[in-house]
This record gives structure tokens, sequence and C-alpha cells, in this order.
């Protein structure tokens, strides 16, 4: 088959039909990642609005090397009115790992509650569709020295190990401001 034979054959019109193709999914693709793309900026944006209800100014604080057995600290925060929004990694669970946003309130150097806690994600945890007590963290005041923990009364999920990942992330956050207000590293 010489060249000229094979540029009118089927073979050559099939290729030609399918590089078309894929070059204009290719171009659709890139363009649908463009829009639909969520930077890093949106993502703490809709966390803040989801924990504050409104927009807030905070200030970034470093975390790097901040880690114990329970909890590794993601990213901090300090917002305009001196509290603490920590993004913490509780280890413990049922089968992975249970990230939550923690704000934690400090007055006068001291924490004196953690007021809020949202799940963001939880990696390798199943039973985490009957959250109904992360209130309770805002409603139990802080004390030097407490931890919560599920013998405390903090089973917030319908099993005990995916409870433990949150009070793990909670217990986290709360050691990180602790570390902070008295004077360590951020």
């Amino acid at each position: 088959m010489s060249a000229k034979q094979f540029f009118k054959s089927t073979t050559f019109k099939c290729l030609v039909t399918l590089l078309c193709i894929l070059l204009i999914c290719g171009v659709f693709l890139t363009i649908a990642y463009g829009f639909l793309e969520v930077t890093d900026e949106e993502r703490l944006s809709r966390a803040l609005s989801k924990i504050y209800g409104e927009k807030v100014a905070v200030d970034v604080l470093p975390t790097e090397g901040y880690e114990n057995e329970n909890a590794t600290i993601v990213e901090a925060y300090k917002d305009e009115n001196g509290d603490y929004l920590i993004k913490s990694k509780g280890k413990g669970g049922f089968g992975g790992t249970v990230t939550c946003w923690v704000l934690v309130d400090a007055e006068d150097s001291k924490i004196s509650k953690v007021d809020k806690v949202i799940i963001e994600t939880s990696d390798g945890e199943t039973f985490l569709g009957d959250i109904n007590y992360l209130d309770k963290f805002a409603e139990t005041p802080y004390t030097e020295g407490f931890e919560y923990t599920i013998d405390n009364g903090f089973k917030t999920s319908g099993a005990s190990k995916s409870s433990t990942a949150i009070d793990n992330a909670v217990n986290g956050a709360v050691g990180f401001v602790n570390n902070i207000l008295k004077g360590g590293k951020a």
C-alpha cells in the first residue's frame, strides 16, 4: 500500500476522526476544570462561612511539626476576635481519621471554651452518619487540663471509635492553642 492510498483509506479517516474527538474533548475538559476548580482560598472561605455564618478576617498561624500521637494540626488561624480556628485531624478512629474545624475561644490568655466543632472530612470512618452531639463541646465549659473523651461523656457518634477520632481532633486543637497561649511556637 502506497502512502497515497493510505491517506485515502478508511483507516486514516478513522484515525483523523478519533484525533479530532480527542482534541475537542481535551479543550472542553480544560475549560470545565477552569470553571469547577476549587482553590485553597475558596475552601477556607467556605469553612469560615460554615463556622461563623459571615465573612471574617483571619490571620494564618504556622503549624509546621505540631503533631502528637492522637492528632495532627493541618491549618490554624486567629480571627479578628482573638479566637483560634484550628483544622485538626484526629487519629484513632474505627478505620481512619476524622478532620474537624475547631473554634476555640480564648480570653485573658486562657481557653474559655470550645465554641464550635464541624467535621470536614473522614478517611475510612463509616459510622459518622449519626452525629448528634457536636454541640456538646460548646455547652461544656473548659477547664485547664480537661480532655474530651468518651469517658467524659463525649460520645459524638453511634460508634465509639469514630467518637474517639473526633475527640482526638478537638483535644489536638485545644493542645495547640494552649501551646500558643503559654508562649510556645504556633
